[in-house]
């Protein structure tokens, strides 16, 4: 049964309490929770194991194949921002994210950090909307 919340927290706080009995949680939300031993993580709903927690197997292990649903983040400045200024966002946020000590701070969080090429991530954007639009469309989901 669907049981909407107004946030993520407030209904990570009834797993944890046992008033509910299981969420999809992010990552960063659920890994101290679950190291501390308050809850149990099941799998990851992402395609490939978690560095933060390798031991943990994906939802496509347990059997549901092809299943990958990962929350992402990313940086996005206006379409009509000049290249040049682009260009130096990206080289700083990569050269930030390639960092040793930000990497490890943002893995230890249950972060990935990719930095990849603005044009990837655009791809990305585009396919994660072609996806997720099909889910959509076939599920016949309407807004509320």
């Amino acid at each position: 049964m669907h049981v909407p919340y107004r946030g993520s927290g407030l209904a990570f706080t009834d797993v944890i309490s046992g008033q509910v009995p299981v969420m999809f949680a992010t990552v960063s939300l659920a890994l101290p929770h679950v190291r501390a031993g308050r809850v149990r993580a099941l799998a990851s709903s992402a395609a490939r194991r978690l560095a933060a927690m390798p031991e943990l197997p994906t939802i496509a292990q347990g059997g549901v194949r092809e299943y990958d649903f990962s929350t992402w983040y990313g940086l996005l400045v206006p379409a009509r921002t000049p290249k040049n200024i682009v260009t130096t966002l990206h080289g700083q946020i990569v050269k930030i994210l390639s960092a040793r000590e930000m990497k490890d701070k943002l893995i230890a969080q249950g972060f990935e950090p990719v930095g990849g090429t603005p044009e990837e991530f655009g791809a990305y954007i585009k396919s994660e909307i072609a996806k997720w639009g099909k889910v959509i469309r076939t599920a016949g989901i309407k807004p509320e």
